[in-house]
């Protein structure tokens, strides 16, 4: 249930209220490397805005901050990337998120994580009792790597994208 709210405060915050991370997170986000400021900003105000401050580890923000920094060099250009990987980081290991980065590159740009977010938003929204909404973001969590690489392979298929080696 604690990943479903988080996604609902990461959909449904305002950005007309821009708020900031906190200052620990702040020091988190400044240690990760390769990492443009820009993008250190924009994780912590989609941190403040869904108050998400101390609800991940340290290793999950660092590894949705360099995903992001690496899909945005790859020309990834969604305005809600970063609510966009701490959907997926609610529900998944910090280690698979380089898996959206994989098949973005490997699909030449067809494949968004925005696709994934949209699919997993969709059966949580879908949901008729709260638990149902627990058993889908439980299947969501209890993929294996493996099933969770078939689960991204199949959103890009159903978007009309073919990955390349």
């Amino acid at each position: 249930m604690k990943s479903y709210l988080i996604i609902c405060l990461l959909l449904f915050s305002s950005s007309a209220f821009p708020q900031q991370c906190d200052n620990l997170t702040k020091i988190i986000l400044s240690s990760v490397k390769d990492a443009e400021q820009t993008d250190r900003d924009d994780l912590c105000r989609a941190i403040g805005q869904a108050g998400a401050d101390s609800k991940f580890s340290a290793d999950t923000y660092t590894v949705v901050l360099s995903t992001g920094t690496r899909l945005r060099k790859s020309g990834y250009r969604s305005q809600s990337l970063y609510p966009e990987l701490m959907i997926v980081a609610s529900l998944r290991p910090p280690s698979d998120l380089e898996m959206l980065h994989n098949a973005y590159v490997h699909s030449h740009g067809c494949f968004m994580p925005s696709m994934l977010v949209e699919d997993i938003v969709g059966t949580l929204k879908d949901a008729k009792t709260k638990k149902d909404r627990d058993l889908s973001a439980r299947m969501f969590k209890n993929f294996d790597r493996d099933g969770f690489s078939t689960y991204i392979a199949m959103v890009s298929q159903l978007h009309g994208c073919t990955m390349s080696k």
